[in-house]
């Protein structure tokens, strides 16, 4: 909602938009795809609504242009299926990293049994 906000002040300027790429990317540290959903959709209704209603405050002109809306959406689309594939692999690692320890800690385990560590 902030990036909407400096989009707004800033007169629908493109470094402004970068915003909402770098707030998207932010998100993926919380590891979840599905957090990527409502901000697409933010996204996509923000700009269809201002984009038609008060297009400067978006894109910086006057003209109304129907594809522009969707421009911004696709590239935000783009950055979510690759921290998507991103995401998937962190959690493939990190369930590799559990099982590596699970299996460090029954070896350890057993070797104290016998004891082999002292």
């Amino acid at each position: 909602m902030f990036s909407f906000l400096l989009i707004h002040l800033m007169a629908g300027k493109n470094e402004a938009h970068f915003h909402v790429f770098f707030s998207v990317a932010l998100l993926a540290a919380y590891r979840d795809r599905t957090v990527f959903v409502p901000a697409v959709v933010l996204v996509e209704l923000n700009h269809l609504v201002r984009g038609y209603v008060w297009p400067y405050s978006v894109f910086g002109s006057d003209a109304i242009n129907s594809w522009r809306p969707f421009e911004h959406v696709a590239g935000v689309m783009f950055e979510v299926v690759c921290l998507s594939f991103t995401i998937k692999q962190s959690h493939r690692q990190a369930i590799d990293v559990a099982h590596l320890n699970c299996f460090l800690a029954v070896v350890l385990a057993k070797m104290l049994l016998l004891g082999s560590v002292r």
